[in-house]
């Protein structure tokens, strides 16, 4: 009924219970009353309010936060092997040997850094094919007549 014109039907006596119709009256949704609750909250009684108007909210959630931890609890994943190929398990295994041997033997392959010289270099050529560009884009812009 999101959108649509409808109806408020309670209980004078006891409106704490609403219930929403829509203008044919074929459905019938009974709403809890939300007693407003300011958002800052200033002073105790406005803390109270807050948590008043709060408590429904987190005692729905309690139900589901504790089916959630007991089912954590109780499931765990199935074992998945670790499925390497034939060359790295020879790899691993002969990383493994030379560690426990004292002798590892292994190096990690670096990236060279690029030099100072060579990084201007690369922002000037940058900077000029840029340039470049820009004017030969001025000379297509459309002109005045």
């Amino acid at each position: 009924m999101i959108g649509q014109t409808v109806k408020v039907w309670f209980d004078p006596g006891n409106p704490e219970t609403g219930i929403v119709t829509d203008l044919k009256e074929s459905k019938f949704i009974p709403v809890k009353r939300v007693p407003m609750a300011p958002s800052n909250a200033q002073t105790p009684s406005d803390w109270q309010m807050f948590a008043d108007a709060s408590e429904p909210h987190r005692t729905h959630m309690k139900q589901l936060r504790q089916h959630y931890s007991d089912l954590k609890a109780t499931y765990t994943a199935p074992f998945r092997a670790t499925v390497a190929d034939a060359p790295a398990r020879v790899k691993a295994q002969a990383r493994s040997d030379a560690k426990t041997k004292g002798e590892q033997t292994f190096t990690r392959q670096t990236v060279p850094m690029e030099s100072k010289e060579d990084r201007n270099a690369r922002r000037a050529a940058r900077s000029a094919a840029l340039a470049e560009m820009e004017s030969n884009l001025k000379d297509l812009r459309w002109q005045p007549v």
